[in-house]
């Protein structure tokens, strides 16, 4: 098994899209063990596309894991089989595949599972699919386009083209979670006729809108509520830099999680400007003490290359990062505002 991959691999290198999706459907009839991942702090993009990849191969009779290095955030516990995520992974040398979803680059891993395992990877069988305009090509298979909004939507085009029945509506509902989160509803400029298209395919195949509706937006809480309040009265304005933070702790004060903290990067983008929008997170309580910031933009600033500064990834209009800071909050605060700017 692992010499027969090792050759697909290398004929995928040479191979136009059509050819490659063949190639990966090659690897999956032939693989029963297979491991799936989602990248560190692992958001719906990842998570959705897990589950949906696991719903249809599991189906297969496929022997099918899947890890993040931390547990899902709450707010996805809404999600049926959402449990089963594993944070601790078992290194086993009998794997077929493993395969890498939303992941741009190992460090995206390295909480878990690459640090100190480098070479347990390269003796195996990987794949990668993936968006962002930051990934390495760390696989032996490497399926990524940037010009895509999200690896679900590459999944869904890879798997319509694969096996078009396989999309049941629990898949389908998976893979259209992801449109109701990473296209912001529709409203960025990355979004084009092809997301239309795969909506309304998704749509067709009997994605469940109302399950999702109600759970990701009829569930708002009070604390969720008093907590984003708080952000939008700490709303500064920088030069072209609007931005507004938190501290990490605030989270467990208000009892709710990233993602849904993250939330306030829809209401800030209803702001018109011509800049730069940041939402910037800092753990002050962490050794060394470091901030996070998301940043956000219109399509006249490459705000990935502004991240590319730092610790970063993502896209042209949307990107991380993360920045080690001293004791001194206010002033590190302050120069970071100020490289931003």
């Amino acid at each position: 098994m692992q010499y027969l991959l090792r050759n697909l691999f290398r004929l995928f290198n040479i191979m136009n899209h059509n050819e490659q999706v063949k190639v990966l459907k090659k690897i999956l009839e032939k693989s029963q063990k297979i491991g799936i991942f989602g990248h560190r702090n692992v958001d719906g993009d990842a998570i959705w596309s897990c589950l949906a990849l696991w719903e249809i191969l599991e189906k297969q009779g496929k022997q099918i894991s899947y890890w993040t290095t931390v547990e899902p955030n709450p707010s996805f516990d809404f999600l049926p089989w959402i449990e089963k995520f594993k944070t601790n992974f078992d290194f086993h040398p009998h794997y077929d595949v493993l395969i890498f979803l939303d992941t741009a680059n190992p460090i995206q891993l390295l909480d878990t599972f690459w640090v100190w395992h480098e070479a347990y990877f390269e003796k195996m069988n990987t794949v990668v699919i993936d968006h962002h305009i930051s990934n390495t090509k760390y696989a032996d298979l490497n399926i990524v386009d940037d010009t895509s909004s999200s690896a679900c939507e590459i999944l869904t085009e890879i798997l319509k083209e694969i096996d078009d029945n396989a999309i049941t509506p629990e898949v389908a509902t998976y893979l259209f979670l992801w449109l109701s989160t990473d296209t912001g509803h529709f409203i960025y400029e990355r979004d084009s006729s092809r997301t239309f298209w795969i909506a309304q395919y998704l749509l067709e195949k009997w994605a469940d809108k109302k399950f999702i509706v109600d759970n990701l937006y009829r569930s708002t809480t009070l604390q969720w509520t008093q907590f984003i309040w708080m952000l939008i009265n700490r709303i500064k304005k920088e030069n072209w830099v609007i931005w507004t933070y938190y501290h990490k702790q605030e989270l467990d004060t208000y009892n709710i999680d990233k993602e849904q903290a993250d939330s306030i990067l829809s209401i800030l983008n209803r702001i018109k400007h011509d800049g730069v929008l940041a939402l910037v997170k800092i753990y002050d309580h962490e050794s060394p003490m470091f901030l996070k910031a998301s940043l956000r933009s219109k399509w006249n600033i490459d705000v990935s290359e502004i991240a590319s500064k730092f610790w970063w990834g993502g896209h042209k209009a949307a990107a991380g990062l993360k920045h080690i800071i001293s004791d001194d909050r206010e002033i590190e605060l302050k120069k970071f505002i100020d490289q931003l700017t």
